[in-house]
Protein backbone atom coordinates (compact mmCIF):
# COMPACT_ATOMS: atom_id res chain seq x y z
CA UNK A 1 0.00 0.00 0.00
CA UNK A 2 1.38 3.42 -0.91
CA UNK A 3 2.06 5.74 1.99
CA UNK A 4 0.95 9.36 2.16
CA UNK A 5 3.03 12.26 3.61
CA UNK A 6 0.24 13.13 6.06
CA UNK A 7 0.10 9.60 7.48
CA UNK A 8 3.89 9.40 7.73
CA UNK A 9 4.04 12.76 9.50
CA UNK A 10 1.31 11.70 11.94
CA UNK A 11 3.20 8.52 12.81
CA UNK A 12 6.40 10.52 13.28
CA UNK A 13 4.61 12.85 15.68
CA UNK A 14 3.32 9.87 17.66
CA UNK A 15 6.86 8.52 18.01
CA UNK A 16 8.14 11.90 19.19
CA UNK A 17 5.30 12.14 21.69
CA UNK A 18 5.91 8.59 22.94
CA UNK A 19 9.50 9.46 23.79
CA UNK A 20 8.36 12.48 25.77
CA UNK A 21 5.75 10.39 27.58
CA UNK A 22 8.28 7.71 28.49
CA UNK A 23 10.84 10.16 29.82
CA UNK A 24 8.17 11.79 31.98
CA UNK A 25 7.22 8.40 33.43
CA UNK A 26 3.89 7.98 31.59
CA UNK A 27 4.72 4.47 30.38
CA UNK A 28 1.22 3.18 29.67
CA UNK A 29 0.53 6.22 27.51
CA UNK A 30 3.85 5.78 25.71
CA UNK A 31 3.01 2.15 24.96
CA UNK A 32 -0.41 3.12 23.62
CA UNK A 33 1.00 5.84 21.36
CA UNK A 34 3.75 3.56 20.03
CA UNK A 35 1.16 0.90 19.22
CA UNK A 36 -0.79 3.52 17.29
CA UNK A 37 2.33 4.54 15.37
CA UNK A 38 3.15 0.91 14.64
CA UNK A 39 -0.34 0.29 13.27
CA UNK A 40 -0.08 3.41 11.10
CA UNK A 41 3.25 2.37 9.60
CA UNK A 42 1.82 -1.09 8.95
CA UNK A 43 -1.13 0.37 7.05
CA UNK A 44 1.30 2.43 4.96
CA UNK A 45 3.42 -0.62 4.13
CA UNK A 46 6.62 0.89 5.59
CA UNK A 47 8.40 -2.28 6.70
CA UNK A 48 11.57 -0.66 8.05
CA UNK A 49 9.58 1.92 10.02
CA UNK A 50 7.46 -0.90 11.45
CA UNK A 51 10.53 -2.80 12.59
CA UNK A 52 12.06 0.31 14.18
CA UNK A 53 8.85 1.26 15.98
CA UNK A 54 8.35 -2.32 17.17
CA UNK A 55 11.84 -2.18 18.65
CA UNK A 56 11.03 1.03 20.50
CA UNK A 57 7.81 -0.50 21.77
CA UNK A 58 9.56 -3.71 22.83
CA UNK A 59 12.08 -1.81 24.94
CA UNK A 60 9.37 0.11 26.77
CA UNK A 61 7.43 -3.11 27.34
CA UNK A 62 10.52 -4.90 28.65
CA UNK A 63 11.34 -2.11 31.08
CA UNK A 64 7.86 -1.39 32.36
CA UNK A 65 5.71 -4.47 31.72
CA UNK A 66 7.06 -7.90 30.78
CA UNK A 67 9.78 -9.27 28.54
CA UNK A 68 7.21 -11.75 27.19
CA UNK A 69 5.23 -8.89 25.65
CA UNK A 70 8.44 -7.41 24.26
CA UNK A 71 9.44 -10.67 22.56
CA UNK A 72 5.94 -11.01 21.08
CA UNK A 73 6.11 -7.55 19.48
CA UNK A 74 9.56 -8.25 18.03
CA UNK A 75 8.43 -11.59 16.65
CA UNK A 76 5.41 -9.99 15.00
CA UNK A 77 7.47 -7.28 13.26
CA UNK A 78 10.91 -8.67 12.32
CA UNK A 79 13.19 -6.67 10.01
CA UNK A 80 13.26 -7.76 6.39
CA UNK A 81 16.39 -9.55 5.20
CA UNK A 82 17.18 -6.59 2.94
CA UNK A 83 16.59 -4.00 5.69
CA UNK A 84 19.46 -1.55 6.35
CA UNK A 85 21.98 -2.66 8.96
CA UNK A 86 20.87 0.11 11.32
CA UNK A 87 17.33 -1.25 11.31
CA UNK A 88 18.45 -4.83 11.88
CA UNK A 89 20.84 -3.73 14.64
CA UNK A 90 18.11 -1.77 16.40
CA UNK A 91 15.85 -4.84 16.40
CA UNK A 92 18.65 -7.04 17.73
CA UNK A 93 19.42 -4.52 20.46
CA UNK A 94 15.76 -4.49 21.51
CA UNK A 95 15.96 -8.27 21.84
CA UNK A 96 19.11 -7.87 23.94
CA UNK A 97 17.26 -5.49 26.25
CA UNK A 98 14.33 -7.88 26.65
CA UNK A 99 16.69 -10.75 27.48
CA UNK A 100 18.52 -8.56 29.98
CA UNK A 101 15.33 -7.57 31.78
CA UNK A 102 14.30 -11.21 32.17
CA UNK A 103 17.71 -12.08 33.62
CA UNK A 104 19.19 -14.00 30.67
CA UNK A 105 22.42 -12.01 30.70
CA UNK A 106 24.41 -14.45 28.57
CA UNK A 107 21.90 -14.37 25.71
CA UNK A 108 21.53 -10.62 26.13
CA UNK A 109 25.29 -10.24 25.82
CA UNK A 110 25.29 -12.26 22.61
CA UNK A 111 22.48 -10.22 21.06
CA UNK A 112 24.21 -6.95 21.97
CA UNK A 113 27.43 -8.16 20.34
CA UNK A 114 25.49 -9.03 17.19
CA UNK A 115 24.02 -5.52 17.15
CA UNK A 116 27.50 -4.04 17.51
CA UNK A 117 28.81 -6.11 14.62
CA UNK A 118 25.94 -5.02 12.40
CA UNK A 119 26.61 -1.35 13.14
CA UNK A 120 30.36 -1.63 12.69
CA UNK A 121 29.89 -3.50 9.42
CA UNK A 122 28.11 -0.57 7.81
CA UNK A 123 30.35 1.24 5.36
CA UNK A 124 27.68 3.70 4.25
CA UNK A 125 26.82 6.86 6.13
CA UNK A 126 24.34 6.76 9.05
CA UNK A 127 21.71 8.45 6.91
CA UNK A 128 21.53 5.68 4.33
CA UNK A 129 18.67 3.85 6.05
CA UNK A 130 16.26 5.17 3.44
CA UNK A 131 14.61 7.61 5.80
CA UNK A 132 12.20 5.08 7.26
CA UNK A 133 14.38 4.54 10.30
CA UNK A 134 14.27 8.25 11.01
CA UNK A 135 10.48 8.25 10.66
CA UNK A 136 10.07 5.54 13.27
CA UNK A 137 12.84 6.93 15.42
CA UNK A 138 11.28 10.34 15.98
CA UNK A 139 14.42 12.12 14.76
CA UNK A 140 16.36 11.79 18.03
CA UNK A 141 19.23 9.70 16.72
CA UNK A 142 18.60 6.09 17.77
CA UNK A 143 19.11 5.08 14.11
CA UNK A 144 22.52 6.78 14.01
CA UNK A 145 25.56 4.56 14.14
CA UNK A 146 27.07 6.40 17.10
CA UNK A 147 23.99 6.03 19.29
CA UNK A 148 23.43 2.41 18.32
CA UNK A 149 27.06 1.55 18.93
CA UNK A 150 27.01 3.23 22.33
CA UNK A 151 23.89 1.33 23.37
CA UNK A 152 25.21 -2.01 22.13
CA UNK A 153 28.53 -1.55 23.93
CA UNK A 154 26.87 -0.32 27.14
CA UNK A 155 24.58 -3.35 27.14
CA UNK A 156 27.58 -5.65 26.79
CA UNK A 157 29.32 -3.93 29.68
CA UNK A 158 26.22 -4.28 31.85
CA UNK A 159 25.73 -7.96 31.06
CA UNK A 160 29.42 -8.74 31.63
CA UNK A 161 29.27 -6.99 34.98
CA UNK A 162 26.21 -8.92 36.09
CA UNK A 163 27.88 -12.15 34.98
CA UNK A 164 30.85 -11.30 37.21
CA UNK A 165 33.19 -10.61 34.28
CA UNK A 166 34.33 -7.24 35.55
CA UNK A 167 37.49 -6.99 33.46
CA UNK A 168 35.53 -7.79 30.29
CA UNK A 169 33.11 -4.98 31.13
CA UNK A 170 35.76 -2.25 31.13
CA UNK A 171 36.64 -1.91 27.44
CA UNK A 172 33.08 -1.81 26.05
CA UNK A 173 32.08 0.69 28.74
CA UNK A 174 34.91 3.04 27.78
CA UNK A 175 34.08 2.71 24.08
CA UNK A 176 30.40 3.31 24.85
CA UNK A 177 31.24 6.62 26.54
CA UNK A 178 33.14 7.86 23.47
CA UNK A 179 30.29 6.85 21.17
CA UNK A 180 27.61 8.35 23.45
CA UNK A 181 29.41 11.69 23.61
CA UNK A 182 29.69 11.67 19.83
CA UNK A 183 25.98 10.91 19.48
CA UNK A 184 25.05 13.97 21.54
CA UNK A 185 22.04 12.36 23.29
CA UNK A 186 22.00 13.35 27.01
CA UNK A 187 19.71 10.45 27.96
CA UNK A 188 22.02 7.95 26.28
CA UNK A 189 25.06 9.56 27.88
CA UNK A 190 23.42 9.23 31.31
CA UNK A 191 22.82 5.54 30.66
CA UNK A 192 26.46 4.95 29.76
CA UNK A 193 27.64 6.91 32.80
CA UNK A 194 25.46 4.64 34.95
CA UNK A 195 27.29 1.63 33.50
CA UNK A 196 30.65 3.24 34.24
CA UNK A 197 29.47 3.99 37.77
CA UNK A 198 28.63 0.35 38.38
CA UNK A 199 31.96 -0.82 36.96
CA UNK A 200 33.82 1.55 39.25
CA UNK A 201 31.78 0.47 42.27
CA UNK A 202 32.41 -3.22 41.64
CA UNK A 203 36.14 -2.45 41.35
CA UNK A 204 36.09 -0.63 44.70
CA UNK A 205 36.79 2.77 43.14
CA UNK A 206 34.03 4.52 45.03
CA UNK A 207 35.09 8.12 44.49
CA UNK A 208 35.23 7.57 40.74
CA UNK A 209 31.87 5.85 40.90
CA UNK A 210 30.38 8.86 42.70
CA UNK A 211 31.77 11.19 40.02
CA UNK A 212 30.13 9.16 37.25
CA UNK A 213 26.92 8.89 39.27
CA UNK A 214 26.64 12.60 39.97
CA UNK A 215 27.13 13.40 36.29
CA UNK A 216 24.46 10.85 35.35
CA UNK A 217 22.10 12.30 37.99
CA UNK A 218 22.60 15.84 36.69
CA UNK A 219 21.74 14.72 33.16
CA UNK A 220 18.64 12.85 34.32
CA UNK A 221 17.45 15.90 36.26
CA UNK A 222 18.13 18.24 33.34
CA UNK A 223 16.15 15.98 31.01
CA UNK A 224 13.18 15.85 33.41
CA UNK A 225 13.28 12.05 33.71
CA UNK A 226 11.81 11.19 37.12
CA UNK A 227 12.43 7.43 37.16
CA UNK A 228 16.00 7.81 35.92
CA UNK A 229 16.57 10.51 38.54
CA UNK A 230 15.22 8.27 41.31
CA UNK A 231 17.38 5.39 40.13
CA UNK A 232 20.54 7.55 40.12
CA UNK A 233 19.77 8.94 43.59
CA UNK A 234 19.33 5.41 44.94
CA UNK A 235 22.66 4.30 43.55
CA UNK A 236 24.44 7.38 44.86
CA UNK A 237 22.91 6.72 48.28
CA UNK A 238 24.50 3.27 48.36
CA UNK A 239 27.85 4.71 47.26
CA UNK A 240 27.76 7.35 49.99
CA UNK A 241 27.01 4.61 52.47
CA UNK A 242 30.09 2.71 51.30
CA UNK A 243 32.12 5.89 51.79
CA UNK A 244 30.78 6.25 55.33
CA UNK A 245 28.64 9.35 54.78
CA UNK A 246 25.41 8.02 56.26
CA UNK A 247 23.74 11.43 56.47
CA UNK A 248 24.12 12.09 52.74
CA UNK A 249 23.21 8.48 51.98
CA UNK A 250 19.98 8.82 53.93
CA UNK A 251 19.12 12.11 52.24
CA UNK A 252 19.61 10.64 48.78
CA UNK A 253 17.70 7.45 49.60
CA UNK A 254 14.72 9.35 51.01
CA UNK A 255 14.67 11.60 47.94
CA UNK A 256 14.82 8.55 45.66
CA UNK A 257 11.88 6.87 47.39
CA UNK A 258 9.81 10.05 47.36
CA UNK A 259 10.34 10.49 43.62
CA UNK A 260 9.78 6.81 42.80
CA UNK A 261 6.56 6.41 44.83
CA UNK A 262 4.10 7.31 42.05
CA UNK A 263 5.69 4.84 39.64
CA UNK A 264 6.05 1.76 41.84
CA UNK A 265 7.52 -1.39 40.31
CA UNK A 266 11.20 -1.67 39.54
CA UNK A 267 12.31 1.89 40.21
CA UNK A 268 10.62 1.93 43.62
CA UNK A 269 12.15 -1.46 44.43
CA UNK A 270 15.65 -0.09 43.86
CA UNK A 271 14.91 3.07 45.87
CA UNK A 272 13.46 1.14 48.81
CA UNK A 273 16.40 -1.26 48.77
CA UNK A 274 18.84 1.63 48.96
CA UNK A 275 16.93 3.15 51.88
CA UNK A 276 16.86 -0.22 53.64
CA UNK A 277 20.62 -0.59 53.32
CA UNK A 278 21.08 2.85 54.86
CA UNK A 279 18.74 1.99 57.75
CA UNK A 280 19.98 -1.57 58.41
CA UNK A 281 22.51 -0.58 61.06
CA UNK A 282 20.46 2.09 62.83
CA UNK A 283 16.82 1.03 62.36
CA UNK A 284 16.75 -2.70 61.59
CA UNK A 285 12.98 -3.07 61.94
CA UNK A 286 12.37 -0.18 59.56
CA UNK A 287 14.89 -1.70 57.17
CA UNK A 288 13.09 -5.04 57.27
CA UNK A 289 9.76 -3.41 56.41
CA UNK A 290 11.39 -1.52 53.56
CA UNK A 291 12.85 -4.74 52.16
CA UNK A 292 9.51 -6.51 52.37
CA UNK A 293 7.91 -3.76 50.35
CA UNK A 294 10.88 -3.65 47.94
CA UNK A 295 10.51 -7.37 47.26
CA UNK A 296 6.86 -6.91 46.39
CA UNK A 297 7.67 -4.04 44.01
CA UNK A 298 10.51 -5.97 42.38
CA UNK A 299 8.25 -8.93 41.63
CA UNK A 300 5.55 -6.62 40.31
CA UNK A 301 8.09 -4.96 38.01
CA UNK A 302 9.39 -8.32 36.79
CA UNK A 303 13.00 -7.11 36.68
CA UNK A 304 15.44 -9.91 37.55
CA UNK A 305 18.21 -7.55 38.67
CA UNK A 306 15.84 -5.76 41.06
CA UNK A 307 14.75 -9.09 42.55
CA UNK A 308 18.39 -10.09 43.02
CA UNK A 309 19.26 -6.74 44.62
CA UNK A 310 16.48 -7.09 47.18
CA UNK A 311 17.61 -10.63 48.03
CA UNK A 312 21.21 -9.45 48.46
CA UNK A 313 20.09 -6.60 50.72
CA UNK A 314 17.98 -9.06 52.75
CA UNK A 315 21.03 -11.28 53.22
CA UNK A 316 23.04 -8.26 54.37
CA UNK A 317 20.28 -7.36 56.84
CA UNK A 318 20.24 -10.90 58.24
CA UNK A 319 24.03 -10.90 58.60
CA UNK A 320 23.91 -7.56 60.43
CA UNK A 321 21.33 -9.00 62.83
CA UNK A 322 23.75 -11.80 63.69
Amino acid sequence: MASGPAEADAARVRCDWARTLERSGRYDDAIRVLREALASYGQQGLADACAMTASRLAEVLARHRTSREAHAVLAAHPPAAQAPAEVRATCRLARAMALFHEGDYEAGLGAAREAQEMVEGVEASPGDAGGQGDLADGGEGHASRAALLARALAQQATCNGLLGRFDAAEAPARRALVAAERAGDPALLATVLSVLRENARRAGRYERAVAHGRRALALAEQQGRPTATAFERANLAELQLLLGDTEEADRLARAAVELAEPFGGTVLAFALTAQARVRTATEPRTAEALLTRAARCAHEGGHRQAVDEVRAARAEWEAARG
